[in-house]
């Protein structure tokens, strides 16, 4: 597959370079970060496309490293908050996979109470700031693109999250273990 890939990028170029420096660590730093094989591959792919897409731009090769590790945390970062707005958005705890993970049906019932709670807390907030917080968790939209999309700055965006994450820390607060 390495070289497969490689080949696809032009076997000179600065992204076939970087991905056979550095795609198995930053595999193995995804999947620490992601909860199955097949998901740090596609966060593998997604990293080095956007690798590949940046490459005519310059400028990549003298961070290289570092911008593939940040890349892949952010890739992570989307991936669980994707994962997160799916069970907060359709109410439902087992979203996930994992069998072995799976809570027992005391904690079931507690995560969602908690859920509950949360989404109530979320209800109780000023229009605007619910749909902040939907658009970032329901979306998955980063606070620039919300700020871009409401016409507002980026400093508004962080006060309404900061805002409607408070609300649902107090509301949680002392209720989960």
């Amino acid at each position: 597959m390495l070289s497969k890939k490689a080949a696809d990028w032009g076997e000179h170029s600065l992204t076939a370079a970087l991905y056979r420096a550095h795609s198995a660590e930053i595999f193995r730093y995804l999947r620490k970060l992601l909860p199955d094989d097949q998901a740090a591959e596609d966060g593998l792919q997604y990293i080095f496309l956007q690798v590949w897409r940046r490459e005519g731009a310059g400028g990549l090769e003298a961070e290289a490293k570092a911008y593939l590790y940040t890349a892949a945390k952010n890739y992570a970062r989307q991936c669980r908050r994707s994962a997160a707005s799916r069970i907060i958005m359709s109410g439902e705890e087992g979203a996930e996979d994992h069998p072995d993970d799976a809570p027992s049906s005391e904690e079931a019932v507690h995560y969602q109470q908690l859920l509950a709670e949360a989404v109530h807390s979320v209800r109780e907030l000023p229009e605007e700031t619910q749909r902040i917080f939907m658009l970032y968790f329901g979306k998955g939209y980063t606070h620039s693109q919300i700020a871009k999309k409401l016409r507002i700055t980026t400093r508004t965006v962080e006060r309404h999250m900061a805002k409607a994450l408070q609300c649902v820390r107090l509301a949680l607060e002392g209720k989960y273990p």
